[in-house]
């Protein structure tokens, strides 16, 4: 009987690690690697935390604490993406269907994404290449813009410095140095 147990615990302990969804009461706080889970809830990477989503799908908001760190590829972010200071955030092959936002001596790196929402970093380093964007917003600190769909505009102020090259700007530049 303690071996068939033992089996039972094992079993369900497995479907646990690879369930396909999570549960929908309040937010799921990620500290490590998930893999193919679709959350009906918001995400929370605690201050200090790493969280690595791959091949998931997330129908709420991510939120990002500060000294922290979130990578996520190959997902669906269906809300916005909020990072506190001093983090880092890397985002390839996904979508993001709400906003970005990265706070004061972040960085952040963005490839082969569509953030169907408005970009905004806070005196932080942003790589943005291959992408696409609603609008785009630095205010300090650094950049490399590549390559990139703007649908509206591209405004670098309050001494942001960078540049970049082959853009598609629907809008406007407003102050970005793109070579």
């Amino acid at each position: 009987m303690k071996g068939v147990l033992t089996g039972v615990a094992t079993l369900a302990a497995i479907a646990l690690a690879f369930s396909s969804s999570a549960s929908a009461h309040g937010s799921y706080i990620c500290t490590g690697n998930v893999l193919f889970t679709t959350f009906d809830q918001n995400i929370v990477v605690p201050d200090g935390a790493s969280c690595g989503l791959k091949s998931d799908t997330v129908n709420g908001n991510i939120s990002v604490g500060n000294n922290a760190s979130l990578a996520v590829g190959f997902s669906t972010v269906n809300g916005n993406v909020d990072v506190g200071s001093d983090s880092v955030l890397g985002i390839d092959f996904g979508t993001v269907t709400g906003n970005t936002s990265v706070g004061a001596g972040s960085v952040a790196t963005i490839i082969y994404e569509a953030v169907n929402g408005n970009y905004l970093a806070l005196d932080a380093s942003s790589d943005l290449s291959l992408s696409s964007f609603e609008s785009v917003t630095i205010t300090g600190g650094t950049y490399t813009i590549s390559g990139n769909t703007i649908a509206k505009n591209l405004t670098c102020d309050g001494g942001a410095t960078g540049s970049g090259g082959g853009n598609n700007i629907g809008g406007h530049n407003n102050g970005c140095t793109l070579q």
